[in-house]
């Protein structure tokens, strides 16, 4: 037990204490990029996609596609939403179309 009390603790810094104001603010860009890959991890297939068409029409697509996808996806769910005018989205939409067994299990 001895032995431990003679560790001697160095940091990468030179001895070095870190602040606070030597950390600099992240902007809004690559704030919106670290959450969307730590939430989703990236978009699948990325790889094979670069990798068939190149990374111009890559980015291309990633950045056409939420939009194709979310304005039907959207009008979808505003039109739902003003036929049943209730909370629990989902769950009433499927429990009215497959009944109550679906609508819980969906819940």
């Amino acid at each position: 037990m001895g032995a431990e009390d003679d560790v001697e603790c160095s940091s990468l810094h030179g001895g070095a204490s870190t602040n606070a104001k030597n950390f600099t603010k992240v902007s809004l860009v690559p704030l919106t990029f670290l959450i969307f890959y730590g939430v989703s991890g990236g978009p699948f297939g990325v790889e094979d996609t670069v990798r068939a068409v190149g990374p111009l029409l890559t980015l291309v697509g990633f950045l056409i596609f939420p939009i194709i996808w979310s304005i039907p996806e959207s009008l979808i769910t505003a039109e739902l939403c003003t036929m049943f005018p209730e909370n629990g989205g989902y769950v009433v939409w499927v429990s009215s179309t497959l009944g109550p067994y679906w609508g819980f299990q969906l819940g």
